[in-house]
This record gives structure tokens, sequence and C-alpha cells, in this order.
């Protein structure tokens, strides 16, 4: 299920703002009042360019890949993610992953069950582009593979 209070954290927008804003300012960059800035037009990638570039250019690839989540989502690969088994380690923490392969990237979506365990939410989302050295699969190699099946898709606004 994608809640609109996940938003701003798959995009990663408060580690773009978390060092260029105080903490109180921090609750206007995720959860329910980032995406109400988002939907306003108060937050947008002028503005997060133009408070830290630096960081932005750091997950600018979840902006540019982020179209091809409904693909991903349609057609994922899935496994039973082990973050103990990828090298070197990572602070990734998610119990599937579903990826899949789209104009020379594996595109990654995170997913964690909720508390009461009656449905997941994504937990994070990243891309890993494919270049001559790098195969991608650091993520996804050792791990588990599961079948994905769709069941439902219910837009909710």
């Amino acid at each position: 299920m994608f809640n609109k209070e996940h938003f701003c954290h798959l995009l990663g927008i408060e580690s773009i703002v978390r060092e260029s804003v105080n903490k109180l300012e921090l609750r206007n960059y995720k959860g329910r009042k980032g995406w109400n800035n988002i939907k306003s037009g108060t937050l947008d990638i002028k503005f997060l360019k133009r408070l830290n570039l630096r960081k932005f250019k750091n997950v600018k690839a979840k902006y540019v890949y982020f179209y091809l989540l409904p693909v991903l989502i349609e057609q994922p690969f899935g496994i039973s993610f082990d973050k103990t088994k990828v090298i070197p380690p990572t602070d990734i923490d998610c119990e599937l992953l579903f990826y899949n392969i789209h104009e020379d990237a594996i595109i990654h979506l995170g997913l964690q069950r909720q508390r009461d365990k009656s449905y997941y939410f994504p937990k994070t989302f990243f891309v890993e582009k494919l270049t001559t050295t790098t195969k991608g699969d650091k993520y996804i190699q050792n791990q588990e593979r599961i079948d994905v099946h769709k069941e439902t898709r219910t837009i909710m606004l």
C-alpha cells in the first residue's frame, strides 16, 4: 500500500534537507506535512536543488527513474531481503525487495510489513545504474528468490 506519508521518504527528501534546515523544520519535509507541501507547490525540485544541490545529486536517480515505479510494480522480480548478505554491508532494511531492469538500471523497491501484518508498504526506493564495470546485482545476489503474483491494484486518492 502506497500511503502519502511515505512519499517524501521514498524520494530521499529528508536526507536532502537534513543538513540545511533546523531540526524543528524537518517535519515540513516528511510524512503528511511533506506530502502537503509538495501538493501545494511549496516543496519542489527547484527548491531542493537550491537548498542542498550536493545532497540532491546523491539521490537524483530516484527522481529520474521514479516514473518507472508503476512498471516495476506490474512486473517485478522479488527476493526475501537479508541485508547481512550484501557486500559491502548496507543500511538498507526491508523484508522484501522488488526489482527489475529498465533503461540501463536496476530499479529497486523495498517493502516492509505493516505492524498489524495486514499489508506491505514501500520503505525504500533506489536505483543502481548498469555500466561496463557495474553489474548492478549487489543487492540481489545471494538472496532468496520469491515468486510475485499480482492480486489487486487499488488507487485511492
